[in-house]
């Protein structure tokens, strides 16, 4: 059975790279836009407490 999973990963991998879009773009003036989600674990040990989280807003221009 892994033969076949080989198989056909050996067989999309081409399909995949000939799709033409890169999947980041990189041109002149791109800008992305992110948000980052850190999260603390809590300091107890009760798994029903939640984590604490921070949002980061995080923009990145492409020169």
């Amino acid at each position: 059975m892994s033969y076949r999973c080989l198989a056909l990963a050996l067989a999309i991998c081409p399909l995949t790279y000939s799709a033409g879009e890169q999947l980041m773009p990189t041109a002149e003036g791109t800008t992305w836009n992110y948000e980052l989600i850190q999260e603390k674990p809590s300091a107890s040990l009760d798994l029903t407490e939640p984590n604490e989280e921070e949002h980061f807003a995080v923009r990145i221009l492409s020169r």
